[in-house]
């Protein structure tokens, strides 16, 4: 189930005559509002003519579930749609009828091309074409499908000719869509009725873009040649058409990146779209293809009816399997009544007997078949080992092709043949569906069996075998003899009748309805529970029937409240005592009895921990007490005690009192139910849990933000005379690490470093002097120091100082990363928010200071480092009135991204103020009004989050090396326009105006405006660009990209990284060593294929490396419309030397690569060969050696601890 999600979409019917007024909204559950971003489903059906007036009762909807708090975990979308029908869910007047997840579906596949998948290569043109899978029955001739003694096609289309173009059938081709250049394209395609439900920047274009990784590479093009495809082969290798149905003219929709990813609304947008065409003969559909399926929907059982009243043959595929998992039964649609689900059989090999494309090894694909009660709506077709045209290859075709992908095509193709014999007679029937019930008649009259394996036949492939030239031979039936299939539902058929849940259909409630097609979901997830329906279908006794069925679902994870809910109200009621009864007679006995013996316990989903959001030094006022804990929720991961996860190593020993601290046990039943131990100044243990508290948080910011896990900076290990870079799993926290006033991330020790210190002798009012101070219970030095952590793994070289900008934006950026992650608090916001009014003194020096009491202590009487962004004297701090010093450079970067924190939230939270005052504005003297305070802190804690996401977000978007502020303004831009294109608060605005106030200004950019700022697409020419793609292409099949998500094994990401890092580089250069590319298309992507220069420096010749791939990641991310974005990272530096000049200089390039089309959409460029920025460097160098700070920028004295002589205070011992 792909049900439980942290950006739930939604599918809400409406009811009759009420539409919403606006397509952004609040959706009202109970007293609860959740943000709305609406969209008619209709809407992209219509296309460029669409109007509101138009829009029809099946709404998109996609969830804020920020508007709940931003410690949320993921939601069951379920239990979203129980909610508002429970509670009278509305948008504001338009009350919604039904609800149900829009879900991103997966279905395990074959991963070989003979799936269409193209994992192997399917779209290599120099491959030889690929023979048949001997693992299967295989003949010699490869165009064996099409003969008589299988699917009889080639005799069929030989009887239908070639039509005229305004008498032939129309077939739409529901798919991933198809490759323009391949040789086996049908003659007769539609291009002017194209659609695309993927790419919302294609409406009108289905080609298959999806050339690259995590896709499902030429799907669509291989069951489009099956269906329609010409003759294939530069000298004739195929002297016959492809497809079985030539002649007919066919309209590509394209409704999937990947058969086996695909959204449930794409399928609905499509069947909407073909039912659109039937108003006009010039463009309307005979039948619907598609050679995929998923998981049943109320939305598709709809369309599907409307389809079938229209007079809309469909034709889909029963599904495939391994070993019967995930299920063996047909998918959806292929189980609806009024839908042909096309099943498989293989090629005869031995006389009249077929053997079945079902219940094969384990190692072997197989296809899906029944459940008995859907057996009457199948028939079978022949697959695998059939012709697969072969995307971007030509005219390649392989030979393995296979799944019931295979099949339906071929059902669609027989048709086609026969409604073009008989198309006069099927326009004179009374009713449209009567053409369908016509077309099911003839293929199921004609479709093949053999005397004696009846059952057999009727298991495997329901009505019978394809005889495409025998249905010829059935005409038409009168009107009268024809029966209107029964109306399709997607409701879970056994529970109709049973007691408890009511009747499932229109007589029931609409809870019961949505209830039954939660279930009808759960049944095809899982075998397990899929099997034991079908016996449970087999009880008479609807009371027994009603407790087998409860058995069968308490069993099953992932089941929404509404559901567990339904089986407890439904429990068998209490009896009189009784003898027990004999378990070996009764098998759900036996099973309740193993259960109650063994019950299994479900895992939590969070774990939650206590901890400061202030210093400790909060507690000691009335007044900031409130501000001083929050609990913080954690995915739910194995810890061991120490605590040690897969992240962090806790090592708590004290060198200065040479003690080791016992250890915290997390697992403690105790401490789980009161979550974590009590804040305390004193107890080493909760000092413990607290920086594994907050540095955990801040690795699931970043996973979140940047879609993958994350990766320490890597070992440099020597071996021989090279170095090699050695994973590394944990990184270590010392807690009581010093005796001094400092905390600091240590490269060379992959740790995190805390000191602990007396309170200075001129401590403020409130503190202390004397009293110990511990910088592990700073919640923001703690997320500070991690993030330096987290950016030193994603950019090593950022710790070297190249340009005055680079080690402040490393201090600016971990500082950023502590203010907004501690904003994401709302509980922490409240009480500041509540005794003051808006503006900058909402949020006063409890919350703004970063590290208040380390501040505070060591003698500094305010925030170490402040967000307000005011120099001693009072004034605005900007880059061109703040030292060079790093953490004072940094401040000006911080400040002016809290000016837009703080410009975006008044804008935010203006409607609430408008509101409270009665437009005034002004708030009256006194204590604001609770639920205004929440309101606004809510506001607080959502722009925060978001601007957290951003922060961290547009690391991907800088470049290699010697990053400035201006450089990272323009990545903030760039990735935030890539995923929030219309930006509808206007994000990006308040950041540019900003960064312009503070004087942080890009360099060679002319208007300092949204807009202008974003990166530039690459120059490149498009033979070069085909040919970057190709090796993008080749990379995915040796390193396996597809493997790396955000819960792929690190281990595994750091080693597919390195791979793929050393793949690119070998691949690149033989391309750029090779004519006619050369040296002129390597500046273009950033790098210079020279090794030395004329261009001189101090009048010398540099000396140049070859270019290395520093990295290549992936990148997953979801759109504000709901559509995810798959990127590739890519890294590339290169250095060069100055005879007589000491060290050496960077440079290099980071492109941002279309995972899914392997094309290049920016090049941030850092040229090595850039003389002008390398002299600028040297200068920079050169200042530094004649001050006093040389030993720590960049000098020989602490070259592998770039992070330590900057936060120290002063101290005694020292790890």
């Amino acid at each position: 189930m792909f049900a439980v999600t942290t950006r739930p979409q939604l599918l809400l019917k409406f009811a009759a005559g009420a539409k919403p007024r606006s397509q952004r909204g609040q959706l009202a559950i109970g007293s609860t509002n959740l943000g709305l971003t609406l969209e008619p489903l209709n809407k992209q059906v219509a296309g460029s003519g669409f109007s509101m007036r138009r829009a029809g009762r099946w709404w998109l909807a996609s969830v804020d579930m920020g508007s709940m708090g931003m410690e949320a975990p993921p939601v069951n979308a379920w239990d979203l749609c129980h909610q508002i029908v429970e509670n009278g869910g509305r948008v504001g007047d338009a009350t919604i009828e039904f609800a149900e997840p829009d879900l991103s579906q997966q279905w395990l596949m074959d991963d070989r091309s003979a799936a269409g998948l193209g994992f192997g290569g399917s779209d290599d043109p120099h491959r030889p074409n690929d023979p048949q899978n001997p693992a299967y029955n295989t003949l010699p001739d490869d165009d064996w499908f099409r003969d008589a003694r299988h699917s009889q096609l080639d005799l069929a289309r030989q009887a239908s000719g070639n039509p005229a173009d305004d008498e032939r059938v129309r077939i739409a081709h529901f798919d991933t869509g198809y490759d323009p250049a391949h040789a086996t394209l049908p003659r007769h395609m539609d291009f002017n009725l194209q659609r695309n439900f993927v790419d919302r920047d294609h409406p009108n274009d289905a080609r298959d873009r999806t050339d690259g990784f995590f896709t499902n590479v030429g799907h669509g093009t291989g069951t489009l040649g099956i269906l329609a495809g010409k003759a294939w082969g530069a000298h004739g290798i195929s002297k016959h058409d492809l497809g079985g149905a030539p002649f007919a003219r066919v309209v590509p929709v394209r409704v999937a990146n990947s058969v086996v990813l695909f959204r449930t609304s794409a399928i609905a947008q499509a069947f909407e779209y073909v039912n659109s065409l039937a108003n006009k003969p010039s463009s309307r559909i005979d039948i619907v293809t598609m050679s995929m399926g998923g998981l049943a929907s109320h939305a598709w059982a709809e369309a599907i009816n409307r389809a079938y009243d229209r007079g809309i043959f469909i034709v889909t595929a029963a599904g495939n399997n391994y070993a019967k998992l995930p299920t063996r039964f047909m998918v959806y649609p292929a189980r609806f009544n009024r839908v042909v689900g096309a099943c498989g059989v293989q090629a005869r090999t031995h006389g009249d007997r077929l053997d079945p494309y079902a219940d094969l090894n384990a190692d072997l694909m197989a296809g899906n078949y029944g459940p008995d009660s859907r057996v009457n709506e199948a028939m079978a077709a022949f697959t695998p080992n059939v012709p697969w045209a072969r995307i971007h290859s030509g005219d390649k075709v392989d030979f393995d092709g296979g799944g019931t992908s295979a099949a339906t095509p071929q059902i669609a193709a027989a048709a086609a043949n026969w409604i073009q014999k008989n198309r006069k007679t099927l326009e004179k029937y009374p009713r449209k569906w009567m053409r369908v019930e016509a077309i099911r008649h003839a293929l199921f009259g004609s479709a093949g069996s053999w005397s004696g394996h009846e059952a057999e036949v009727r298991k495997y492939y329901g009505r019978g075998i394809l005889q495409s030239n025998d249905a010829l031979g059935i005409a038409p039936p009168q009107s009268s003899a024809l029966k209107k299939a029964k109306k399709d539902s997607a409701w879970f058929a056994l529970i109709r009748g049973i007691g408890g849940l009511g009747i499932a259909g229109e007589q029931a409630t609409l809870f019961d309805n949505m209830l039954a097609l939660e279930i009808q979901q759960a049944s095809q997830s899982s075998a397990a529970l899929g099997d034991a329906i079908e016996d449970i279908a087999q009880i008479k006794e609807p009371a027994k029937r009603l407790n087998a069925l409860k058995e069968a679902l308490c069993e099953q994870k992932g089941l929404s409240k509404g559901v567990r809910k339904w089986l407890d109200l439904n429990a068998t009621p209490a009896a009189v005592p009784t003898a027990a009864p004999d378990p070996d007679s009764d098998y759900y006995a036996r099973r309740r009895i193993e259960r109650a013996k063994n019950p299994p316990v479900d895992q939590p989903t969070i774990r939650r921990l206590r901890v400061y959001t202030t210093d400790p030094a909060a507690n000691a006022s009335t007044r900031t007490k409130p501000l001083a804990h929050t609990v913080i929720n954690l995915p739910w991961r194995d810890v061991a005690v120490g605590p040690v996860n897969e992240y962090f190593e806790i090592v708590d020993y004290d060198p200065a009192s040479k003690a080791f601290y016992a250890p915290v046990d997390l697992n403690n039943s105790s401490l789980l139910a009161s979550d974590g131990l009590t804040p305390s100044e004193s107890d080493p243990r909760f000092h413990q849990q607290m920086v594994f508290a907050v540095a955990s948080k801040t690795v699931c910011h970043f996973e979140e933000a940047l879609g993958r896990p994350s990766l320490w900076s890597a070992r440099q290990v020597r071996i021989g005379n090279s170095f090699h870079e050695q994973f590394v799993q944990r990184l270590r926290i010392y807690p009581h690490a010093m005796r001094e006033a400092n905390a600091y991330y240590s490269p060379m020790k992959k740790a995190l470093l805390f000191g602990y210190f007396a309170e200075a002798e001129n401590a403020p009012a409130g503190i202390a002097p004397g009293s110990t101070v511990f910088s592990c219970l700073s919640y923001d030095i703690i997320a500070h120091e991690t993030s330096h952590a987290l950016l030193d793994g994603l950019h090593r070289r950022y710790a070297e100082t190249s340009n005055p900008d680079s080690r402040a934006f490393h201090e600016a950026f971990s500082d950023l990363v502590a203010l907004f992650q501690h904003f994401t608090h709302d509980t922490a916001l409240r009480s500041s928010i509540g005794k003051t009014r808006p503006g900058r003194e909402s949020f006063d020096a409890n919350l703004t200071g970063l590290a208040r009491q380390f501040g505070l202590a060591t003698g500094m009487h305010g925030a170490l480092r402040s967000a307000l962004g005011t120099n001693r004297d009072g004034d605005l701090m900007t880059i061109q009135n703040t030292s060079s010093e790093a953490h004072d450079r940094g401040a000006v970067l911080v400040a002016a991204m809290f000016d837009a924190f703080l410009d975006i939230y008044h804008r935010r939270s203006a409607d609430l103020l408008r509101i409270a005052t009665q437009g005034s504005g002004i708030l009256p003297d006194g204590d604001m009004h609770p639920d205004l305070v929440n309101r606004l802190a809510r506001e607080a804690a959502k722009t925060a989050g978001h601007l957290l996401r951003m922060t961290i977000r547009a690391l991907d978007y800088c470049p290699p090396v010697s990053i400035t502020l201006g450089e990272y303004l323009r990545a903030l831009i760039t990735s935030d326009f890539d995923l929030v294109p219309d930006d509808p608060y206007e994000y990006r605005t308040a950041i540019v105006f900003a960064f312009r106030q503070r004087g942080i200004h890009p360099h060679g950019v002319k208007s300092i405006s949204a807009d202008s700022l974003r990166w530039y697409p690459p120059e490149i020419d498009e033979a070069l660009q085909d040919e970057l793609r190709r090796i993008f292409r080749d990379m995915d099949k040796v390193v396996g990209f597809r493997d790396w998500k955000l819960e792929t094994q690190r281990s595994k990401a750091f080693e597919i990284s390195n791979k793929a890092a050393r793949h690119l580089a070998i691949e690149l250069r033989a391309l750029l060593e090779s004519r006619p590319f050369g040296e002129e298309e390597a500046r273009r992507l950033g790098f210079t294929m020279e090794t030395r220069t004329s261009e001189e420096i101090l009048g010398k010749t540099r000396d140049i490396t070859r270019f290395e791939v520093h990295s290549v990641r992936p990148a997953r991310r979801a759109t504000t419309v709901g559509q995810e974005r798959l990127d590739l990272v890519v890294e590339i530096t290169q250095k060069c030397k100055v005879p007589g000049e000491g060290g050496s200089y960077r440079g290099g390039a980071t492109w941002i690569v279309d995972a899914e089309t392997g094309t290049i959409r920016y090049i941030i460029y850092k040229r090595v060969s850039n003389g002008q920025r390398i002299q600028q460097e040297h200068d920079f160098r050169q200042s530094l050696r004649r001050g006093p700070s040389f030993n720590y920028f960049g000098g020989p004295a602490s070259p592998s601890e770039p992070f330590a002589l900057v936060h120290r205070g002063h101290g005694e011992d020292a790890l």
